[in-house]
This record gives structure tokens, C-alpha cells and sequence, in this order.
């Protein structure tokens, strides 16, 4: 939705972020494997599913830091959007993005927030999945 707007190594970075949030439960959703799939369709991105180590997304989350706050709710929001993708918020996802967004410098209060419209979104988007699919 928002992905188009980032620099083509800002999309690389979303990359690995989202191989590692995704890998972060250590069970990967068929949900999540789809929404990888879109991520790519939209940054025009062929890149596989890829295991990605704790230091390279620390040193992703560093180069990030300085980005604009615009850029990096962009990039939050999507992830978010990930880790909501099968419906279960697992504890390993919220810590991991809970560490980004303090890096990010966004607030406790604005996380909590972009989490429930997340979470609203992901919802509406099943119903309306289901609703458009019933017999």
C-alpha cells in the first residue's frame, strides 16, 4: 500500500525485516507467505523468502534511525501489517517490533495505536474476504 514511496534500498531493508519478523515465531503462516508475495508485487522486488540474522536486522533498524519519522511509520505500519497477517500477535513479533519502534523513536502510546489500526484493518480485510467467498 505505502511500500512504493521507499528508496530501492529502503525496500531491500523492508526486505529483511520482514524475513526476519516473519521467521521471528518460528512458524511461518500461509497468511504471511501470501502478504510476502504482495510486498514484492508492490516494491517490484524479486527477492526470495530469505533467513536473516539478528546483527543484519540491527544493522537495517541502524541505517533506518535516521530516516524521516513519515518513512519510518511507513515501514512500521507494514510490519505490522505482517505480523497481524494470521490473526495472532505471537510474543516474539511484538518484542521484536516493540524494539524497532523504540529505535524508530515511536512512542509507547503511537505503537499501541497504529497496532489497533492494524489490527482493525486485518480484520475488516477477512470479513470482506469471507463475505465476497461464502457460498
Amino acid at each position: 500500500m505505502l511500500l512504493k514511496q521507499l528508496s530501492n534500498k529502503d525496500k531491500e531493508y523492508f526486505w529483511k525485516l520482514t524475513n526476519y519478523l516473519m521467521m521471528a515465531d518460528g512458524k511461518i503462516a500461509d497468511e504471511e507467505i501470501a502478504i510476502m508475495k504482495e510486498y514484492a508485487e508492490e516494491m517490484e522486488y524479486e527477492k526470495k523468502i530469505e533467513k536473516v540474522s539478528k546483527e543484519e536486522v540491527e544493522k537495517v533498524v541502524e541505517n533506518l534511525k535516521s530516516h524521516s519519522p513519515r518513512e519510518k511509520r511507513i515501514i512500521y505500519f507494514e510490519l505490522l501489517a505482517l505480523a497481524f497477517s494470521d490473526l495472532v500477535f505471537a510474543d516474539e513479533e511484538k518484542m521484536f517490533l516493540d524494539e524497532v519502534g523504540e529505535k524508530f523513536g515511536i512512542l509507547e502510546n503511537e505503537r499501541n495505536e497504529m497496532i489497533d489500526i492494524v489490527n482493525g484493518l486485518t480484520i475488516l480485510y477477512r470479513d470482506i474476504y469471507q463475505f465476497i467467498n461464502k457460498k
